[in-house]
């Protein structure tokens, strides 16, 4: 309930308040006293003197002593074993401190709450709209009731199922399929069913598909994280348009690049080390805690345990989610704009990742492929897939715009092998070869084609250094870097074109 009250005071005012969902509960003084909400621009302090949940117990101003209608003729709170005028000359005290600290501070009883839930319809209105889920009254659900809340955009989250696609279905043209997805756009939950155990068609689940369903996790859809994401945007604007700020651009780039990553770290594998003697190592190596130890010298170990505590708190949401839409966004880019507006013989994938795609066009440019009898649509629809270049400060906005293509490179050609592996050759190369030392091996363009041409896999050396039983070693690695194996789809005969895997 104190949530609430937050949420529509920032929504009524039109500012961010900082409380124990969005951040920590912000504590005031030499007594550490946390309070409910806090504006720092304002520096206004808010407190709800209502919920609290004490063992699932559900308290209201019973709990802070308050003299109204709820507790009318109470004189003890029997849970905290106090007599309600004690509480409320606490909560008094409390408050005193709060504006002797010098902050503004805003107050709120449970009983107004109520009564302000009863009759501004505004406040009705912003809670049916903005706080309450679509599923929250219901108890119970069905497979059948969980697939059509996909479909009627009822239910915002991840649905963790099994799918079973029908024989009659494997076997439809590439043709039909496109004409299917045009006819039914994917739901963010539905964007999120492949959440599952079983690769399946995103943009049409049926109930019949549908086998069992092992859980579904529910989210409020609400772009929380845009400050972040706009603050990391304009700060590389800024260093495009002023180079003396190019250092804080690249690192608000680092930061943007490794905020998500973050947030679905397994913590579970993370040790703890000790450097010990020989008197103490014994007791390390008996715990059940204990993982593996390494001889520094003499009388020094260094024994690597698992941890007693482990505290999951990372929100492992925003990374699912976070990759997630952007593998829903280069289907999107597939299927809606270049499947829809370009005729398939004119352009063809050849490399796809997280977030890029290399095409191979049959012209100068994907504009002048369009075809004639959807100009106008593509010229109304191109601003939601490419920078816009109507203006100069249009295209230098919109080219750190999240979710738009850019035009990374271009060229004569590209040598695709594997995931992470390309050469690309032109006015100016470019390539890829994951874990290969580019510094130590000749790359260029002869060694990807003979891979491709030859069907075996090409070598690459990495030298560098090691340790290895406390001493520091050099190392020469001779490795299959150039892999002619493709594990994600079917390679054809003529060592090009690609089709699903049939198993």
């Amino acid at each position: 309930m104190a949530i609430k009250w937050l949420e529509w005071q920032a929504y009524s005012h039109g500012i961010s308040i900082r409380h124990e969902y969005n951040n920590t509960e912000k504590r005031i003084g030499t007594r550490c006293l946390p309070v409910d909400g806090f504006h720092a621009e304002s520096q206004t302090m808010f407190q709800f003197h209502g919920l609290t949940v004490l063992h699932f117990i559900l308290i209201g101003c019973y709990w802070h002593g308050h003299n109204c209608h709820l507790n009318e003729g109470k004189e003890v709170n029997e849970k905290r074993d106090k007599p309600m005028k004690e509480l409320l000359e606490d909560t008094q005290r409390n408050s005193a401190y709060i504006t002797k600290q010098e902050f503004n501070l805003v107050e709120c009883w449970e009983c107004e709450w109520r009564e302000m839930k009863k009759r501004n319809t505004a406040l009705q209105r912003f809670i049916a709209t903005q706080l309450r889920r679509p599923l929250d009254k219901v108890k119970t659900m069905t497979t059948r009731s969980i697939v059509n809340a996909v479909k009627n955009d009822a239910l915002f989250g991840c649905v963790e199922c099994d799918i079973h696609v029908p024989e009659s279905l494997r076997d439809v043209p590439h043709e039909e399929l496109r004409r299917r997805k045009q006819h039914h756009a994917p739901t963010p939950a539905e964007s999120h069913w492949k959440y599952d155990r079983k690769e399946h068609n995103v943009g049409n689940p049926s109930s019949k598909m549908v086998t069992h369903v092992y859980q579904i996790v529910e989210y409020t859809p609400k772009p929380c994280f845009k400050p972040f994401s706009d603050a990391v945007s304009d700060a590389r604007r800024a260093g495009d348009a002023d180079p003396s700020k190019a250092i804080i651009a690249d690192t608000m780039k680092l930061v943007g690049n490794s905020s998500y990553g973050k947030t679905i770290t397994n913590k579970e594998r993370h040790r703890k080390v000790d450097y010990c003697n020989d008197d103490e190592v014994s007791e390390l190596i008996n715990s059940p805690f204990y993982r593996q130890m390494n001889v520094i010298d003499d009388d020094t170990y260094e024994v690597e345990s698992a941890k007693k505590k482990i505290k999951l708190d990372l929100p492992l949401q925003v990374g699912f989610f976070v990759y997630q839409y952007a593998k829903l966004r280069m289907l999107q880019f597939y299927y809606d704009c270049l499947d829809t507006f370009l005729d398939r013989s004119d352009y063809e994938y050849c490399e796809m990742d997280t977030d890029s795609a290399y095409i191979a066009i049959s012209g100068e440019s994907v504009e002048e492929l369009v075809k004639p009898g959807l100009r106008a649509a593509f010229e109304n629809d191109k601003c939601n897939w490419f920078p816009r270049s109507d203006t100069t400060e249009h295209a230098k906005y919109d080219r750190r715009k999240p979710g738009l293509f850019k035009v990374e490179w271009e060229g004569d050609g590209i040598v695709p092998l594997c995931s992470k592996t390309y050469y690309c050759f032109g006015e100016k190369d470019k390539y890829s070869c994951k874990g290969v030392n580019k510094k130590n091996n000749v790359i260029n363009k002869d060694k990807y084609l003979d891979v491709l041409l030859s069907k075996r896999s090409g070598s690459g050396v990495n030298r560098g250094f090691r340790v290895l039983n406390n001493t520091m070693c050099t190392y020469v690695q001779v490795k299959n870097a150039f892999s002619y194996f493709y594990p994600k789809r079917k390679v054809l005969e003529d060592g090009v074109s690609t089709i699903p895997l049939d198993i």
